[in-house]
């Protein structure tokens, strides 16, 4: 149960990092960054190591959706190689 209490507080802390970051309009993995170095020099608190796969398939999905979703292709094309692009089809 306590595996479940610490990834839930990661949750929150990790949504309330991404408010913090838009509201001073930071790109937020600068802030993610900071928040666990911040989290991790707090003396008292447990180490702890998360699963793998738990990392794999809980927090990497919806940052590579975020990063996906908010993607200008208008922008990608324009900054991609041109020996990838010509291999891809674009």
């Amino acid at each position: 149960m306590r595996e479940i209490e610490l990834v839930l507080l990661l949750l929150v802390l990790v949504t309330a990092l991404t408010l913090v970051a838009r509201r001073f309009t930071v790109p937020y993995p600068i802030v993610m960054v900071l928040g666990g170095l911040v989290l991790s020099t707090i003396p008292g608190l447990p180490e702890f190591e998360l699963p793998p796969d738990l990392v794999f398939f809980v927090f990497l999905p919806p940052l590579l959706f975020a990063g996906g979703y908010f993607t200008s292709v208008r922008d990608l094309r324009r900054t991609c190689d041109r020996s990838f692009c010509s291999r891809s089809g674009w």
